[in-house]
């Protein structure tokens, strides 16, 4: 978060927690530590308003924190699997085929990632898969030459990801030979940003533990920013997508000197 909030009067709780409210709903999760730091109060205090939240019924308690009682955006996300499918498709095979048998990959989680994982176990044999989508990790774990691994931590309803204070830094200490990931916008001056601010530190480790950065988006994703920066596009190695880069942004895939794959 950003820089800390102060409240004073008989109505700085309420008003506290009204904020908290707020932001586990747009989020889907918030930690105990992110509260006291926030709103720079004492750990102590972040509970008890944890623990009034709680007894809205609106919110359940996880690991470190709480996430929505109802599951994340859980609307948004299952009008997302079934928008753009054709041309997801067409990306997830582009993906697989980057990728070589035998690699260490990590997948970030999503809807085009979850097509993304279906090309990969249908083309490639071999892998070892991180990744933080409880979905794609049951789904691969079907194929018995497939190695899976999941950080511990809370499965965040709606789209399935696993989030929590634990993983960034677990993921820190992971190395994997390629990370495939999307985004929730990609701005004409080569802004990549997501959804949530709870995935900034997760894809932010995962991108610091990984020799090559595939980035795939659908057309829906371009010129557009989502609320999370999260990087640069010069961070990426491959950009894989359905559409026509603008100028400018086709200017930042070039001097970036990133490999383009389009259709």
């Amino acid at each position: 978060m950003g820089d800390s909030i102060l409240f004073t009067g008989a109505d700085k709780k309420l008003r506290r927690q009204e904020l908290l409210l707020e932001q586990v709903l747009r989020t889907g999760y918030v930690s105990v530590e992110e509260i006291s730091r926030r709103f720079n109060v004492t750990p102590q205090t972040a509970r008890r308003d944890l623990a009034d939240l709680l007894a809205t019924g609106r919110v359940r308690r996880c690991h470190g924190g709480m996430t929505p009682a109802v599951p994340f955006d859980a609307m948004t996300r299952r009008v997302r699997r079934s928008q753009n499918t054709a041309a997801k498709r067409r990306i997830a095979d582009i993906v697989a085929d980057l990728l070589h048998d035998e690699s260490s990959v990590y997948l970030a989680s999503g809807s085009t990632m979850e097509i993304i994982a279906e090309a990969l176990a249908s083309k490639r044999r071999g892998l070892t898969v991180t990744t933080t989508s409880a979905r794609i990790a049951v789904e691969l774990s079907e194929r018995e030459d497939f190695i899976v691994h999941v950080p511990t931590g809370t499965v965040r309803g709606g789209d399935n990801s696993i989030v929590g204070e634990s993983v960034a830094p677990w993921l820190q200490e992971q190395r994997f030979d390629i990370l495939v990931m999307t985004a929730g916008g990609v701005s004409e001056d080569g802004g990549i940003s997501i959804d949530t601010p709870i995935e900034v530190p997760i894809l932010t480790a995962a991108v610091a533990a990984s020799s090559r950065v595939i980035l795939a988006v659908d057309a829906t994703k371009l010129e557009f920013m989502a609320p999370e920066r999260l990087m640069d596009i010069s961070k990426i190695n491959d950009f894989v997508t359905n559409a026509r880069l603008s100028r400018g942004l086709m200017n930042r895939v070039s001097a970036a000197g990133i490999n383009l794959h389009s259709f």
